[in-house]
């Protein structure tokens, strides 16, 4: 179904080709009266088997949170609502039809994770359609029809943003818009490196295919190149969305095995997939989000400005919930899946009625407990499970905290495996997989989440691993700027010895976003002060520090966190920590650079 289609499916397929793909390439079941050619290649979806995500207020007791999915209030409406991009500062852009179905680009203000307000219109010139748009830093990527092309014809352009409008607009590189070949769908990675894109051009499996290229020396971008058969189908894929951390591809399919329609899908993005030689090394297979976020109809582009398996944003055109008003439902509206803190009084009520509920897998099907048989090589059995256990404590008081949320997670997938809430005694204990590395986090309202990775092969006979997690109010993000760099840190932060951890600093940024997105009710400003080791002058250094958290505050906005609640100061060289005995210059040099974070609470 490349260059066959006629024009008026191109007329239909601008921004949402699901319109007519659909009912062409998948069962026919909403879209009866659209006319379509007869596919030339066979595109039959599997159907999806997994455990279903709990998203009821009797979750687990043993969290103060459960997850929700619903309707993101104050911005669906009786007009399509298609997708949210968190693409511009600290406002998300809501791309949605008007009532002449023309596709138009509005900011969003979040007031919470569930409700928001259209802002003001994004207006661009000479242009008649204009929809998905990823941004990096000044780099701003959308998709559009110009006036003066045929009808259909979308493209990837760039562009910069001044006062509510796209300026200075250019078409990307011609072998990334092909001429009479619909391109769209643009996302950018976190560092703005690699772009990947929705395309019907030729060369691909079948339908419309997910494609990437990389960010040349030069600005340019390399040739596209289909993500094969790992991400792509027979049948359509589209809305790519890397996540904050730059390691998951988000996006949508009608292939695949499906609950129906077009659902969710995430894929992992190998470590050096942008060097691999085949896209079988790059990518891992397409996992189903699964249900409820899936459902029989249609769910597409997501989002997410945190870890997506707990804050997500999608458009689908699921039967609306009982009582949702007229004029807050359309065909397509956006909806979110994310945390609700659990009222006290439903907590007590749950303590009566369920004494212990096991903790909810909310990603992968429970956790086999057997044994492998001895053998004479291995007189030993091994358990494929592992106990991870320890306690929350405060860093500097060494007092237990109880009530922590600890969190169990595939660090090369950030799916969570297991959580809990830490006793009155601080004590947790989770359950783990052998075969994996292992993240753990734990995190409370008013202090900053501690984390750390561990590894234990499929075989090793270990069955509890114990490490205490420790929390403090006040946070030192040791990113390792080079002397006087701020724009660009070393790969991996420092411990407070300033030695280098297995930790990016896009991992570090992006669970401190994370833990700031979830207690976002509860935070009112987090203030960044910004220090340098005692090499230049005071006020060269009062201006380096300024600049390292402005860094951090621009990462943290680009990962979702409100800039007005993100406050910058500088202390430069005035506030040098304690130099150890027997330290080297420079490893306390090291350690000087630094971001620190003061959470301040509401009242």
């Amino acid at each position: 179904m490349q260059a066959a289609k006629p024009l008026p499916l191109r007329i239909l397929a601008w921004l949402l080709p699901m319109l007519s793909l659909l009912a062409c390439l998948t069962p026919p079941k909403l879209y009866q009266d659209i006319d379509c050619p007869v596919p030339v290649r066979e595109c039959r979806a599997g159907h999806w088997h997994g455990s279903v995500l709990d998203t009821s207020s009797s979750q687990s007791i043993e969290s103060n949170y459960y997850l929700r999915i619903e309707p993101l209030s104050g911005i669906n409406s009786p007009q399509d609502e298609f997708a949210l991009h968190f693409a511009a500062g600290d406002k998300p852009v809501l791309t949605s039809a008007d009532a002449t179905g023309d596709q138009r680009l509005t900011s969003i203000l979040l007031q919470s994770a569930a409700r928001g307000s259209r802002q003001r219109s994004i207006s661009l010139r000479d242009f008649s359609q204009y929809g998905g748009v990823s941004r990096y830093e000044q780099l701003f990527v959308f998709s559009g029809v110009p006036d003066d092309a045929i009808t259909g014809d979308a493209g990837l352009y760039s562009a910069t943003l001044r006062d509510g409008s796209l300026d200075e607009v250019q078409a990307l590189d011609r072998h990334i818009n092909l001429d009479v070949v619909w391109d769209s769908h643009p996302a950018l990675t976190p560092d703005g490196q690699a772009l990947f894109f929705s395309s019907e051009r030729p060369g691909g499996l079948g339908g419309t295919d997910i494609w990437y290229c990389l960010r040349l020396p030069d600005g340019r971008w390399s040739q596209a190149r289909n993500c094969g058969p790992a991400i792509n189908t027979r049948c359509d894929e589209l809305s790519p969305f890397v996540t904050v951390d730059g390691a998951t591809l988000l996006f949508a399919s009608s292939g695949h095995a499906t609950v129906g329609g077009y659902d969710l899908f995430a894929a992992l993005l190998r470590p050096g997939y942008r060097e691999a030689e085949t896209t079988r090394e790059a990518f891992s297979a397409a996992r189903n989000l699964g249900a409820p976020i899936n459902t029989p109809a249609d769910e597409l582009f997501p989002a997410s400005p945190a870890h997506y398996d707990t804050l997500l944003y999608y458009a689908s055109n699921q039967p609306a919930p009982a009582g949702l008003r007229a004029s807050e439902r359309g065909r397509f509206d956006i909806y979110v899946l994310h945390p609700v803190k659990r009222r006290r009084t439903q907590l007590a009520d749950l303590e009566r009625e369920v004494p212990r509920i096991e903790l909810p897998n909310r990603r992968i099907a429970a956790l086999e407990l057997e044994t492998d048989p001895p053998t004479k090589a291995n007189p030993e059995p091994v358990t494929p499970v592992l106990i991870i256990s320890g306690q929350v404590l405060d860093r500097y008081s060494r007092q237990p905290i109880p009530a922590a949320l600890v969190t169990l997670r595939d660090a090369e997938r950030q799916t969570i495996l297991d959580s809990a809430t830490s006793d009155p005694d601080g004590h947790f204990s989770l359950k783990a997989k052998k075969g994996l590395e292992l993240a753990i986090s734990a995190e409370a309202p008013d202090r900053f989440p501690d984390s750390y990775k561990v590894y234990f092969p499929a075989k090793d006979t270990t069955s509890e691993y114990r490490r205490n997690l420790e929390l403090a109010r006040n946070l030192t993000l040791r990113l390792n700027f080079p002397n006087d760099i701020y724009r660009s840190p070393y790969p991996y932060v420092l411990d407070s010895n300033g030695v280098e951890t297995k930790q990016t600093w896009q991992e570090a940024v992006g669970l401190i976003a994370g833990h700031l997105g979830f207690y976002a009710s509860e935070i009112k400003k987090v203030i960044l002060i910004g220090h340098t080791d005692e090499k230049a002058s005071e006020q060269y250094n009062l201006m380096l520090g300024q600049r390292r958290a402005e860094f951090v505050k621009r990462e943290l906005v680009r990962r979702g966190i409100p800039a007005a609640k993100l406050e910058i100061q500088s202390a430069g060289e005035t506030l040098p920590l304690q130099r150890r005995p027997g330290e080297d210059l420079e490893t306390f040099y090291v350690r000087c650079r630094r971001v620190e974070l003061v959470k301040i609470l509401e009242e």
